[in-house]
């Protein structure tokens, strides 16, 4: 890699640093906002993490910090535990006010993530799921060419220069409009002479030639392609930001859902294997849930400088969608989350017997451990995509 790409790498990857710590700071902000709300004391609001770089205390009391690490932010309140009942603190605010502080980071997320896919819906929201939310009346579908990305050496394809980048224009004169229709389209034309028209360079050419019969494990034309579609709206754009929001929330947790299953089980294969009962399955399972990972080095080193290189309708795409992710990884039920937290206020209004502070650091401790067990994990599997 050259100088100037190197840089052109350093300058994406701080990008990506600042773009995730703006996402955490607008959950962040939420809990500020219904802290205040609520009449819970707010010590400090950082925008990064210590060691602070500059400080300033406001009118309200609150200290407003800009600090060296920009991994995130923080809103420290006063007395952030249940059993703490002063004036002013975490503890002595109510169910209501408790929750809404609780769960405020979550829905600032939501909302976030509702604007960035009403902007895009404007100019083009990429598909991204099969029965993707739209308001027929008001939808323009755009459709990207079907490109090349990759040639099956031995191949019709390959035998006929077919090269990775080429443009497939039409088979047979039918036009090739979406990269899941060739398959399709090739399939019935399987072990006959076909025209494949072919843009490479912005000059079109026509081949003839015979396609495979799909049973020598080459493909019936052996290609590899991708293509983008996106949907455009005017004055509902609106209506789709909110509704793709909760559409891509359920598609979040059902993968969550998904990769817990293919983890669990695969390390439980794994270990009847040690006895000589497990069914071979384990490391498949497990490998299949890495997939589904992506922690801080693959979505600053990796996915921003993508998406950087791409344009700023993918850089905005991916806020959108980690912003998203944020929400629903901190509504999950692990007690330093939101969502474990708020858990153990309801158990507590339910059984109307208070947690005690003890008890409380001990359930949260535990949490922590098992969020940087995952975050280890995570870590892990981004350093191996990269090295293997």
């Amino acid at each position: 890699m050259t100088l100037v790409g190197v840089l052109i790498l350093i300058a994406q990857i701080i990008g990506g640093l600042l773009l995730l710590t703006l996402i955490v700071v607008v959950h962040e902000f939420g809990h500020y906002l219904m802290a205040r709300k609520n009449g819970i004391e707010v010590e400090e609001f950082g925008i990064g993490f210590p060691p602070r770089a500059w400080s300033k205390k406001l009118k309200n009391g609150v200290i407003f910090s800009i600090n060296w690490l920009p991994i995130g932010g923080f809103c420290r309140v006063k007395g952030e535990n249940s059993a703490d009942k002063r004036k002013g603190t975490y503890g002595a605010a109510s169910f209501k006010g408790k929750t809404q502080f609780l769960l405020a980071g979550v829905v600032s997320n939501l909302i976030l993530a509702a604007v960035v896919f009403t902007g895009l819906s404007l100019f083009g929201m990429p598909k991204l799921v099969a029965s993707q939310f739209t308001v027929p009346a008001d939808n323009h579908e755009i459709l990207g060419p079907v490109e090349v990305s990759q040639v099956v050496a031995g191949s019709v394809a390959a035998k006929n220069d077919l090269q990775t980048g080429d443009i497939l224009i039409s088979l047979n004169g039918e036009p090739i409009l979406r990269s899941t229709d060739l398959p399709k389209m090739t399939a019935a034309y399987k072990s006959q002479e076909v025209s494949l028209v072919v843009k490479r360079a912005d000059a079109e050419t026509t081949k003839t030639l015979t396609l495979g019969d799909g049973t020598s494990g080459k493909g019936v034309l052996g290609v590899s392609t991708f293509s983008t579609e996106s949907n455009r709206a005017t004055w509902s754009a609106p209506i789709v930001g909110v509704a793709l929001t909760g559409q891509l929330t359920y598609e979040t947790f059902k993968g969550l859902g998904g990769m817990l299953a293919n983890l669990f089980s695969g390390i439980w294969s794994n270990l009847q294997g040690v006895f000589g009962a497990g069914d071979g399955t384990g490391g498949a399972k497990i490998a299949a849930a890495g997939d589904g990972l992506s922690g801080p080095i693959g979505i600053v080193g990796i996915l921003f400088p993508g998406a950087f290189a791409s344009g700023a309708s993918m850089v905005l795409l991916l806020v959108g969608i980690i912003s998203l992710s944020l929400a629903v990884m901190n509504l999950l039920p692990i007690p330093a989350l939101d969502g474990g937290r708020w858990l153990m206020v309801l158990i507590s209004k339910i059984s109307k017997k208070e947690i005690s502070q003890q008890t409380e650091e001990k359930i949260i401790t535990r949490g922590f451990l098992v969020i940087l067990a995952l975050a280890a994990l995570t870590i892990f599997l981004d350093v191996w995509r990269i090295i293997k």
